[in-house]
């Protein structure tokens, strides 16, 4: 995913899948993947759509 961080504007995301449990979503803060909500996620990415997505 280097290439993904040549543009600070856009959030990275990432999902986490672990058997039967629930999806768990983190996106990277200052070099750091911390945990957040579905909601986040989904806010993030409708931005982006509107924007006309990441370039």
């Amino acid at each position: 995913m280097g290439s993904l961080a040549t543009n600070q504007r856009v959030p990275q995301l990432r999902c986490l899948v672990s058997g039967k449990a629930p999806l768990r979503y983190e996106r990277k803060i200052a070099g750091h993947w911390v945990p957040c909500h579905y909601s986040r996620v989904a806010a993030i990415v409708e931005v982006m759509n509107r924007r006309g997505g990441a370039k």
